[in-house]
């Protein structure tokens, strides 16, 4: 609120003398006010610059609001997108994962023609190689059948020789559970073998008790896998005694140039000298397609 400033000058009073009588006086002067100025100042408490200062000060006020505004508007619109994003992979992920083990379920319940990483093409269970993205690896002078290496010798020994030489290599002797394995050892002894007598030993013994054939882990061997080879109008295991009065406890495979017929067993003596079949597993070595 301003003040107004009165200055008063040059102000003159005449006052009379009522007792004395004398001859009229000249009518006193009329009070004159002269060089009356107003003058407005500003409050003392308020510097010609605060209104300025004021009027910045609300502006900046007002600016600090709209940039926070819009910052968290921003911050707010990344976050929503974001999670729309991550929302949409896990649906892809969920999606691929169910076609990956529909896929799985359908190929397990198949057998196929494949190419193991030896290059032969054997019929084999194709689920096999479904559960690894990497193909295993072999010992030169071993081949490969899905994820096992196999070793066939080329010197003889006994057969309890033989399955030491095998668990000293890091396995043991073969044991066979299906016809698909037993046509890829027919396969190979077809063409090592140089002639009828060559026979190698695998993992199959009654020496426990006689007819009772057990693999060299214990296991039973499988009645209905009948691969006893049929000779002279018989058919093996025969425990013929000609050769060791103990009788053969020990099983022996190959038939020179058969590619055909899975049925090449016999029973032998244990301690005849053979070849022998070693059964290992394969090591994995890196990202390599068996197929």
């Amino acid at each position: 609120m301003t003040e107004a400033n009165v200055v008063y000058s040059d102000v003159t009073f005449t006052k009379s003398d009522r007792n004395v009588s004398a001859a009229p006086s000249p009518p006193a002067p009329e009070t004159t006010y002269s060089d009356i100025r107003t003058v407005k100042t500003e409050s003392s408490t308020d510097p010609p610059d605060s209104k300025q200062r004021r009027a910045s000060h609300g502006g900046s006020k007002f600016t600090l609001e709209k940039i926070a505004i819009a910052m968290l508007s921003t911050l707010l619109a990344a976050a929503i997108a974001g999670l729309i994003y991550t929302s949409y992979g896990n649906f892809r992920t969920t999606e691929h994962l169910q076609q990956l083990m529909a896929v799985n379920k359908n190929l397990s319940e198949k057998t196929c023609d494949v190419k193991p990483c030896h290059q032969d093409t054997i019929c084999l269970d194709f689920s096999q190689y479904l559960s690894t993205k990497t193909c295993p690896k072999c010992q030169e002078g071993w081949e490969q059948w899905g994820r096992q290496c196999y070793y066939f010798s080329n010197d003889t020994f006994s057969w309890d020789e033989a399955r030491g030489q095998c668990q000293r290599k890091g396995g043991d002797l073969v044991q066979i559970d299906g016809e698909n394995k037993q046509l890829f050892l027919v396969k190979h002894l077809s063409v090592k073998m140089k002639s009828p007598e060559i026979k190698f030993w695998i993992g199959l013994t009654d020496s426990e008790m006689e007819g009772v054939w057990l693999w060299v882990d214990g296991s039973p061997l499988n009645s209905s896998l009948d691969l006893w080879a049929a000779i002279n109008q018989g058919k093996e295991p025969d425990n013929w005694m000609g050769q060791d009065p103990d009788g053969e406890d020990c099983v022996r495979m190959g038939e020179r140039g058969n590619s055909v017929s899975t049925k090449i067993w016999f029973d032998q003596s244990c301690k005849s000298k053979q070849r022998y079949i070693c059964e290992i597993q394969a090591l994995d070595i890196g990202v390599l397609k068996c197929f």
